[in-house]
């Protein structure tokens, strides 16, 4: 966690800084293009197909009433509320939590009266890692989860056929590959 963490900061420091006064959409693009990079090098390293993970939460499932949860979607309901209420206190009650409100808002403006705005974006782009280590940490625990990459959207299984649309598909779970002129 604390690599992936570190990437985001190095990522933010050693590129987007350069873009500062750029527009918006430069930003994003650079953003996209990162994550196809970082996507192929995965598949490069480590292959494209998935490796299945094994159930790291335990099949136990807790019944209450008619409804039945999962060990994974009860731990990513204490995870969330615990990362929601920790980042409230962080962003309104600590100096670097109104530090980086104040940039987000008017970077000048908060520069102006001795804000670091490098630092709050870092810090901002830190906890943004680690937002998606955690996301990556349940979909994982997730059967039948989402594929989830800047070139790819998908399920691993097709869903029943409720609309027209879903009738007139094939059977087998449909592809969209944004990234290669090869799509399904």
């Amino acid at each position: 966690m604390a690599v992936l963490i570190a990437m985001g900061v190095a990522f933010h420091r050693v590129v987007l800084v350069r873009l500062a006064g750029a527009p918006e959409f430069i930003f994003i693009m650079v953003t996209l293009g990162a994550g196809i990079v970082i996507t192929a090098t995965v598949e490069l390293l480590f292959g494209p197909n998935g490796r299945q993970l094994g159930d790291p939460w335990g099949s136990d499932a807790l019944a209450i009433g008619t409804v039945t949860l999962n060990e994974v979607r009860l731990w990513a309901v204490v995870v969330t509320v615990i990362t929601l209420t920790a980042y409230f206190v962080f962003e309104r009650r600590t100096t670097y939590g109104l530090a980086t409100r104040a940039a987000a808002m008017d970077q000048e403006a908060a520069a102006a009266v001795g804000v670091p705005v490098r630092r709050t974006q870092s810090i901002a782009w830190a906890f943004a890692a680690f937002l998606s280590v955690l996301g990556g940490i349940f979909l994982a625990g997730y059967p039948n989860s989402v594929h989830v990459s800047p070139g790819r959207c998908g399920i691993t299984e097709p869903s029943p056929p409720s609309s027209w649309a879903a009738r007139a598909a094939p059977s087998e779970p449909s592809w969209v590959d944004w990234g290669s002129a090869s799509s399904k």
